[in-house]
């Protein structure tokens, strides 16, 4: 699955007209929070996941849109780009806890 693949579904592909904007901006970061046993998330990402300027944040929920605590909010928008880079690289490859994230 890639960019062009919600395009084939006119249900579907009217919602994502985003993919050209990453492939237009790939030198810009996008950091990418999401449900990693929610389908409808999973697919969302799945779609993105190749994309070189893609740095996934993966959580241990089954919800759509059930991802960073609102405690976390303020800290993870007021991050640099260096320090948002650092903490995917932290939890890359796993998935999140989300109760217990940025406490440890």
């Amino acid at each position: 699955m890639g960019f062009h693949s919600y395009g084939r579904s006119l249900r579907q592909g009217k919602y994502y007209t985003l993919f050209s904007l990453l492939e237009e901006n790939d030198s810009i970061p996008i950091y990418y929070f999401y449900p990693a046993k929610c389908r409808q998330d999973v697919k969302q990402y799945n779609a993105v996941k190749n994309t070189d300027n893609v740095y996934e944040f993966a959580f241990d929920c089954t919800a759509h849109a059930d991802t960073v605590k609102g405690r976390d909010f303020p800290e993870i928008l007021t991050m640099t780009d260096q320090e948002l880079m650092l903490l995917q690289r932290r939890y890359r490859g796993s998935l999140i806890d989300k109760e217990a994230f940025l406490l440890n």
